[in-house]
């Protein structure tokens, strides 16, 4: 009898703490750390904004490939970007002005908030006086360097 009643009091606790931890979001826990592939990293993009090409890099021929490294919290904010790779410093700190412009989606893994840590890469490609930022997606340069600008380069604003 008195294991039957505390047995039921076990299960009466479990369920109270279970209930007030589902309701508090206290018993969560702390957030996953997530390492995602670049095209990870921007399936969770709300928004984003593609840095311009700087004019004097235009000017000057500057191609090169630059790479953010960026932290994502799991409401969707940034917590950190730097950027790693980049064939100048005026490119250098366009790609950090564009990047911090980004949103992204809150991220959850099996119920537990999750943080995202990885990075985008840009391509800038300059020749006969124009200039072009891409993406890999839309450069179509996945591990490997285009050997010329793409006809369809826009020329820089004035």
């Amino acid at each position: 009898m008195i294991n039957r009643h505390l047995r039921s009091i076990f299960w009466l606790a479990i369920w109270l703490v279970s209930f007030f931890c589902a309701g508090s979001g206290l018993c969560q826990g702390r957030p996953v750390v997530s390492r995602v592939s670049e095209n990870g990293m921007r399936s969770f993009v709300v928004k984003s904004v593609m840095p311009s090409y700087p004019p004097a890099d235009i000017k000057n021929g500057t191609s090169g490939v630059a790479v953010a490294h960026i932290e994502v919290d799991e409401t969707g904010e940034k917590s950190k970007v730097t950027v790693v790779e980049a064939p100048s410093a005026t490119i250098s700190a366009e790609v950090l002005r564009a990047v911090s412009l980004w949103q992204f989606a809150k991220t959850r893994t099996g119920g537990r908030p999750t943080i995202l840590v990885g990075n985008l890469t840009f391509y800038f490609l300059a020749g006969g006086g124009n200039g072009r930022v891409l993406n890999p997606a839309e450069a179509g340069y996945v591990g490997r360097w285009p050997e010329k600008v793409p006809a369809t380069t826009a020329s820089p604003k004035s």
